[in-house]
Order: structure tokens, then sequence, then C-alpha cells
């Protein structure tokens, strides 16, 4: 009776557990959301300070933030007083256990069934088969909590793995493992789609494009058209839902993604520049970078009498953002990141919008020196006026072409 009494403590204590872990879940659940939005409108407010203080919009900011983080109180508070009722719980039902035993047991002693050492004897044995059982139903709490922040991972393991993230496939022909390091230059669109909304028309549809190697095609249209799309397509931040995008006659899939990245760069109009200093910037971190390399790079973005002109040279500051320097600065450190690699395959979209004519030309003329392939998207004439070809299109269609 003793132990079927120690025995009903324990299994008590599971199903109350069991019966309430579902709450614990989704409250940390909300916890995790209310915590993520709260970061990310504190991120954001941070990133557009400037917009902010101009606009004298910093009450609403701030108002925003703090509904944010009264939701997340909210919810942290909740959470808390779920898992102090838990945590309380064992204990709770540990003296239950110690009661009943010592009611049941001392009636047993007076009845003469039971001696008092075996009394003793079994109190000591049902603690050490009761407090682990209950340490590990008091560890139910801390698994709930850890569930609704999986939930959270899972929201991004579900998808697929990138299959540029892996290198190149191993049932790859062997003819194909090889070549030089650089690629020609030579890119080919082969009736390619694509759309972002997979319920709405695609943006680009059966669209086709030849860039030989050393050729320079402009790209030219209205907002919203899908040239920038094109140029993400080509550095394979998208992938096409039909259709093939072929690098020498080949998919991209059949090259490493290192010799890739060796030879295909893109200059997005969507400036992105880190917190350390110019060289950093420059090389993201690759200590096999030569001075000489990126010197040459610099001085092809017209970037370098700027970067020497700080007292630390390339170890000088940039602030994250390049809140330090001008947009066309910004634009030309871009560009001298790009040209780093010695690319073959050269995008560039929007990458001189910020500067002025003559700078415009003399960087156009350091990249023609390079001989890469060059697709040039932009909205001025004047930019791709001089170039080999030039193209316009609505919604990914050609309306003409100009060689």
């Amino acid at each position: 009776m003793l132990a079927l009494a120690s025995l009903a403590v324990v299994i008590a204590n599971l199903v109350i557990l069991k019966q309430i872990s579902q709450l614990t879940q989704e409250s940390s659940l909300s916890m995790s959301i209310a915590l993520g939005k709260l970061q990310g409108i504190a991120a954001g407010g941070l990133s557009v300070i400037e917009t902010l203080r101009a606009s004298a919009a910093e009450s609403a900011a701030f108002a925003r933030f703090g509904g944010a983080l009264a939701q997340y109180i909210t919810a942290h508070q909740r959470v808390e007083n779920l898992g102090l009722k838990y945590r309380q719980l064992p204990a709770v039902l540990m003296l239950l256990n110690e009661a009943l035993i010592l009611c049941f047991g001392g009636y047993r002693v007076i009845e003469g069934h039971l001696t008092i050492g075996m009394l003793v004897a079994f109190q000591a044995l049902s603690l050490s088969f009761i407090v682990p059982a209950m340490a590990l139903a008091g560890m139910m709490t801390t698994v709930q909590n850890l569930r609704g922040d999986l939930q959270r991972v899972e929201d991004v393991l579900q998808y697929a793995r990138d299959p540029l993230a892996d290198g190149i496939p191993e049932f790859l022909d062997d003819d194909l493992r090889e070549g030089p390091v650089k690629l020609a230059g030579h890119l080919e669109f082969r009736n390619v789609s694509f759309g972002y909304n997979p319920t709405d028309p695609p943006l680009l549809s059966d669209f086709s494009l030849l860039v030989r190697p050393g050729e320079r095609i402009a790209i030219v249209g209205r907002s919203g058209c899908g040239k920038s799309t094109v140029a993400k397509l080509v550095a394979g931040l998208y992938m096409p839902t039909e259709g093939e995008i072929l690098f020498d006659g080949k998919s991209r899939e059949a090259y490493s993604r290192a010799r890739l990245a060796g030879s295909v760069a893109l200059v997005d109009q969507d400036i992105t520049l880190f917190e350390g200093s110019f060289r950093e910037n420059l090389t993201m971190w690759d200590p096999s970078v030569s001075d000489s390399e990126l010197i040459a790079a610099a001085k092809d973005a017209l970037i370098h009498d700027f970067v020497m002109s700080r007292p630390e040279g390339y170890d000088g500051l940039v602030i994250e953002g390049g809140r330090n320097m001008s947009g066309g600065q910004r634009q030309r450190l871009e560009i001298a990141r790009a040209l780093l690699t010695n690319p073959r395959l050269l995008v560039l979209d929007e990458a001189t919008s910020a500067l002025d004519t003559a700078t415009e030309e003399a960087l156009e003329h350091n990249l023609r020196r390079r001989g890469c392939s060059c697709i040039i998207i932009a909205h001025r004439l004047s930019t791709v006026r001089d170039q080999t070809a030039s193209s316009c299109w609505t919604r990914g269609n050609w309306s003409s072409r100009v060689a």
C-alpha cells in the first residue's frame, strides 16, 4: 500500500505536467515571437535614426518600441509565472508523499503489521525513487521552453538546403571539375522565367540573353520591370523557376562555389559596408589578398586617393553603413571590393548613380581596360551610351535591342 501511494504521487505529478505542458509551449513561443519583434524594431530604428531625426518621428518610433517592449514583458511574465508553478509542484507533491507514508505507515505500525525500522527504511527507499522522478518531471518546464524556441528554428529548417552551399556535387563528371581557375565570361540566359510570388504572373517570362566574353551589355527600363532581378539571378541569389542560366556553356551547378565567386561579381544598388577597416571591407577578411592587388582594385575604382587621405590609410575605420563617407565614395568602395577578385563577368546594378559624369567616365575606362564582360543596369542613358548593346524591356520582355 505504501509503494502504491508513492507511485500514485509520481503518476499524478506526470499527469498534471502533461496537461499543462501545451500551455507552457504556447507561452514560450509567444515570448520568442515578441522578443524577435522587439529586437527587429530596435535594430530597424537604429538603422534609420537619421531619417527619424530629420522627420521628427522619434516619439512615434519610441511609442512603437514601447508597445513591443510591453508585449514582450507580458509574455515573459506569463512564462515565468507558469514556470514558478511548475517548479513548486514537485516539492508540494513530495511533501504529500511524505505525509501519506507517515499516515499509512504509522497506522500499519499501530496495527502491528509494520515495525518502526521498516517504516524508516521504506521512507528512505521512497525518497531514492521519488526524488529523481520529480526532478525528471521538473525538467519538462525547461523542455517546453526550448520547444517554443525550436519551433521558430524549424521555420528555417523546413526549407530545402541551398544546392550551391555544398559546393560542387559529387556526381559530376571529371571533365566538369577541371579547367582554368577563372571562367571566360560567357553568359547565357536561355528561356528563363522567374517570379517572386507563384500566384502572380512571372516578372521574367521566357527571357533570353547572351553575353560573350569581353562584351558589355547595358540594360535599361522603367522601375520594377525586373532589371535588378536579372542581376540577382546572375549572382545566384535567386534561382529561375524555368529555363537555365549557363556560364561558359555549363550550368551553375557544374562549378564550385569558390570558382564562381572568383569569376562573377555583383555590385548591387544597395551598398553593404560594415564597421571595420577599409582593408576588411575590401578583402572580406581574406588574408591571402596582397597589398598590390588591393591597391590595384582601389585605383581602378578611383577610391585609392580617398583612402590614402585618411590618417590610417587602408587600416582606417569605416563606420557601419559607410556613414562617414559620401554616396559616391561608398559606391566606389563597393566596386573596388568586386574588382578585387578580378572577375571575368561583372554586373553593375545602378552602381554609379551617385558619381559625377567625369568620375563615371574614368571608371568606365578602367573597367574596359580590365577586359571583363559587363552587364550594366542603369536609368541614365549617359551611363549606357557607349556599351556594345543597349536593351530595353518592360516587365521582363524585350522592347528594343540596339547593337
